[in-house]
């Protein structure tokens, strides 16, 4: 494929893009996401492969045909009051074969859709009646399977402030309203649903304030002083809540099965960017900022959040970065700490900050190759920013994917029309004239090339970003 029909076939993208990528689109609610989340929590869910996802509420089906697209090997369901026909045209566009859309009415308590491992419902509890709010609750424990997760989205008003600060937070929508934990709680309960995790916003915004915001004197602060710290520093008012069946048993995770089956991505830099790591580890004590700010005086923590923020494009095993940072440590001659103090640093890092979206998980995938078309296709937001020359791509896996002159050459090709044969054979003449470099790391160009399109194919694949 030349520059020019290269260009030609990116601009015709962009008009398509333009009419068919409207809408949000939350990575928060990925299975993938949702599925880390839960096992940090103590509630173990299925396998990512033949699972099945159902999001209630989908609007233009931007975020569900998105999530469809990441996870080729789960069958998704979308139901939305602005039009099927719509989404089903977005989903062909996109050519996806794992997405149906289905119908449901809040105010009849009606569904016909069978039952799910993942629920989501992202922006209708906030915008719903009363009697609406408890209709899509019910419906929720209806088609939730046993040992599934939901996931709800709601505005939060924390207990004891005054008013409901929607102003301040930016929730002027008139037909937005907040909700007390207090009563969130209530309705779960009485629909069936055990809410996953501590979920009351004053505590765990108040867990991430260094200890002078969230203590007085005397240990004790004016209730008022610390809402107002939470508003400054630290507050996540719009909370993706996780759900369970009621009488779901917990079963916590030990510490090494945690490491083994979780990625880790970190949503905080440094405040101060010119600091060195060096400067960090003599510091008393180091602010990360992102979604919170985050003071900490722990060393472990220091090197594992520094570490993290080095490599954001790409989430880490959780068992790896334990290794890394314990090695980091040693050269640093802070001290040599064992790895499973290290790991345990790690685990309790997690709780603290995965409440507040400082920190994400991400469930361990497997994505076989074998599994992968001969003819792979790259998603269609992913491949119009691959042809306009991106330095990165959008992915829902981890925040984006960095890409060099080499991985753009082969994802452009991934249009679900060349083979695989084909984007090696184009590689090999790139090699050939000059055009593209590759490592020499195997003896002959054609070697090189079959290798370099695999390993692109490959950590496409993990990264969610084919269609096929």
């Amino acid at each position: 494929m030349t520059a020019t029909s290269d260009k030609r076939v990116a601009e015709s993208d962009s008009k398509k893009l333009s009419t068919i990528c409207h809408g949000p689109i939350e990575p928060g609610l990925s299975p993938s996401r949702l599925a880390g989340r839960a096992f940090v929590e103590g509630y173990p869910t299925t396998t990512l492969e033949g699972a099945s996802y159902l999001e209630i509420g989908c609007g233009s089906g931007a975020n569900v045909i998105a999530q469809a697209a990441a996870c080729p090997e789960m069958h998704f369901t979308g139901t939305s009051s602005e039009g099927g026909s719509a989404i089903a045209a977005f989903a062909h566009d996109a050519k996806l074969k794992n997405l149906d859309i289905g119908d449901l009415d809040l105010s009849q308590f009606k569904a016909n859709l069978g039952s799910f491992d993942f629920v989501v419902a992202d922006d209708v509890f906030s915008k719903a009646s009363t009697a609406e709010r408890m209709a899509l609750l019910v419906l929720v424990h209806r088609h939730l399977a046993d040992g599934g997760i939901a996931c709800i989205g709601l505005d939060i008003k924390a207990e004891g402030r005054g008013g409901d600060g929607s102003e301040k937070e930016g929730l002027t929508d008139e037909d937005r309203r907040t909700c007390e934990i207090a009563a969130f709680i209530a309705m779960a309960e009485a629909a069936k649903l055990h809410p996953i995790g501590d979920v009351d916003p004053l505590k765990t915004n108040a867990a991430v304030l260094p200890p002078a915001l969230r203590q007085g004197e005397g240990g004790e602060i004016d209730l008022s002083v610390l809402l107002g710290n939470i508003d400054e520093y630290a507050n996540i008012r719009h909370r993706h809540v996780l759900l369970c069946h009621a009488g779901r048993e917990r079963v916590p995770a030990g510490l090494g099965e945690m490491l083994d089956n979780l990625f880790i991505t970190s949503a905080l830099s440094r405040e101060d960017a010119s600091l060195s790591d060096a400067d960090m580890l003599a510091a008393e004590k180091i602010t990360f900022d992102g979604p919170v700010k985050y003071q900490t005086e722990n060393q472990t923590e220091i090197v594992t959040l520094a570490l993290m923020e080095r490599n954001k494009q790409f989430p880490v095993r959780a068992g790896r970065l334990v290794g890394h940072v314990a090695t980091a440590l040693r050269k640093a001659g802070v001290r040599d700490v064992a790895t499973t103090e290290v790991g345990h640093a790690v685990a309790q890092l997690c709780h603290k900050l995965l409440p507040t979206g400082a920190l994400i998980t991400h469930q361990t995938e497997t994505r076989a190759l074998n599994i992968i078309s001969d003819k792979p296709h790259l998603a269609p937001l992913a491949l119009h920013q691959v042809r306009q020359g991106a330095d990165h791509i959008t992915s829902l896996t981890p925040h984006r994917i960095a890409i060099d002159d080499v991985a753009r050459f082969v994802l452009r090709r991934f249009d679900g029309v060349q083979t695989r044969q084909q984007i090696t054979a184009d590689l090999i003449q790139a090699v050939a004239a000059g055009e593209i470099q590759i490592p020499e790391l195997v003896a002959t160009p054609e070697a090189r090339a079959k290798a370099t399109v695999l390993k692109v194919l490959v950590n496409a694949a993990r990264s969610g970003l084919l269609v096929s």
